[in-house]
């Protein structure tokens, strides 16, 4: 079990802490802001109704508020906190994702005054919050913010997993909405690795900016993505700027405009040190790249943004040309975007997970002569439902699992010949009407079984799939 603490930072108006012994008594029950213990199935993509515990509250004239509660930590069996004065009760929230059961996880419980901790009930695999605040006993006194922390059940961090994933998100379940204060969080469902994530939603700079920024490294600098509800508006051109709140926006968070679908110019100023994979991901439209004058880690050439230090492609446009000296392409640089064709440069020797996928305009993909590459990575092409014209160089070892899933309008295909593996469902969806020429008595072959299922949910390999042709020796 891995776990990971950390709180969220609040507005703290003052700060008393008193040291109390932990009694035994514990007192559960249905919170007073109208938060139900319950079980939700994880099936919609609209923010959950009603309360999240973050609605802003009419404050009295007053305006005080108790201070947030410290101390906060877990042993495996018991969630615990510093005692405070003039408190009435402690509210208590655990939200997270159920992995076992695939479901988000949301209960509310209550504890007396005296009694600082709540036995955690039984909880499976997965990544959860565990909240509490303090009910005011003084009339003039607001209830503490929630203080939070993280707990882990037999995961990785979510920030690794979700940098290694390829992040095609098919649903969001809102814990928490971002506000102008505190930031928001999120529960995604990955259609990639089938498995959810919980994830950071930056305090709103304003009501109506299509940006969110959120402050990292001890709140010295910032870093930037779109803000939900704007991906699908029509913003033909973003402008990220160079600081906020006085502070440096130094970083574009992974899939930080993810789906901006009218989205054709993005501005980056020379602040921007890091770029997390897919931060342009399935912008079809994009055309343009700016980038101001003066920074040193990134440079654009061939309409493509560049990471200088390892010549890789971060991200592409309509009308790129991949320069000959690139060595990589990152993961979803490429995904989406309206491209018709594409040349892969001899100086590619790596090509992320998706780069290209779902390029549905994208017919004909040429690999240079003399191209070393060894590896097709995770649906690298998959969803390019035009693509017709494609051999693959001799070079290619593996191809990995969904690598041509549903490109159905090649005719033909070549496996080439020095390939020993082919992934689960890297052929999905194809048809008989589709045909694959694969070397006789290669590893390839012992592959093909669930490389040509055509039916990925059900792992259905019976009855159809492409034409699989046996070769004893190379195709011409």
């Amino acid at each position: 079990m891995k776990k990971i603490t950390f709180f969220i930072s609040f507005l703290i108006l003052t700060s008393v802490i008193v040291s109390c012994a932990i009694p035994t008594v514990l007192a559960v029950a249905e919170s007073e802001d109208g938060l139900q213990p319950s079980i939700q199935e994880f099936k919609t993509i609209e923010p959950k109704e009603g309360n999240t515990g973050t609605e802003p509250i009419e404050s009295p004239k007053t305006e005080k508020k108790l201070p947030l509660l410290e101390g906060l930590s877990e042993n495996g069996e018991c969630f615990s906190w510093n005692n405070a004065l003039n408190v009435k009760s402690y509210m208590i929230r655990i939200v997270g994702i159920d992995r076992v059961n695939g479901i988000i996880f949301d209960q509310a419980f209550s504890s007396d005054p005296d009694s600082p901790y709540l036995f955690l009930p039984e909880l499976n695999e997965g990544e959860y919050l565990l909240l509490v605040r303090a009910e005011s006993r003084i009339p003039d006194y607001l209830d503490s913010d929630w203080a939070v922390m993280e707990y882990r059940i037999g995961v990785e961090d979510p920030d690794k997993v979700f940098v290694d994933c390829h992040k095609d998100w098919s649903g969001f379940y809102t814990i928490f909405e971002s506000t102008e204060d505190t930031e928001g969080l999120e529960a995604r469902y990955c259609l990639t690795c089938y498995k959810t994530h919980v994830i950071r939603n930056a305090a709103l700079s304003s009501s109506d900016d299509p940006m969110v920024f959120t402050l990292k490294n001890d709140g010295e600098e910032y870093s930037v993505r779109a803000h939900l509800e704007y991906t699908e508006k029509p913003d033909e051109e973003i402008v990220i700027p160079a600081f906020h709140k006085g502070k440096p926006v130094t970083e574009i968070e992974p899939l930080g405009f993810y789906r901006m679908l009218k989205l054709k110019t993005v501005v980056i100023p020379n602040t921007i040190s890091k770029i997390g994979d897919g931060a342009f991901a399935h912008c079809s439209s994009l055309t343009d790249i700016c980038l101001e004058e003066g920074n040193s880690h990134y440079k654009v050439d061939g309409g493509c943004l560049i990471e200088i230090d390892t010549n890789e492609v971060v991200s592409g446009t309509i009308y790129c040309s991949i320069p000959n000296y690139i060595t990589r392409i990152g993961a979803h640089a490429f995904s989406a975007l309206n491209l018709s064709s594409i040349m892969i440069p001899n100086s590619i020797i790596e090509m992320g997970g998706a780069a290209f996928s779902g390029c549905k305009q994208l017919e004909k993909i040429i690999f240079e002569e003399g191209c070393q590459i060894e590896h097709i990575s995770a649906s690298l092409f998959s969803n390019c439902i035009s693509l017709n014209d494609i051999s693959l160089p001799n070079s290619i070892l593996t191809i990995e699992e969904d690598a041509f899933g549903n490109c159905l309008e090649i005719n033909s295909f070549v496996v080439p010949p020095y390939c020993n593996y082919i992934g689960e469902f890297a052929f999905a969806g194809w048809t008989s009407s589709q045909t694959v020429y694969i070397p006789l008595g290669s590893k390839a072959e012992a592959d093909s079984k669930y490389a040509f299922c055509w039916d990925m949910v059900n792992r259905n390999c019976d009855g159809q799939g492409p034409n699989l042709v046996f070769l004893s020796k190379p195709k011409e």
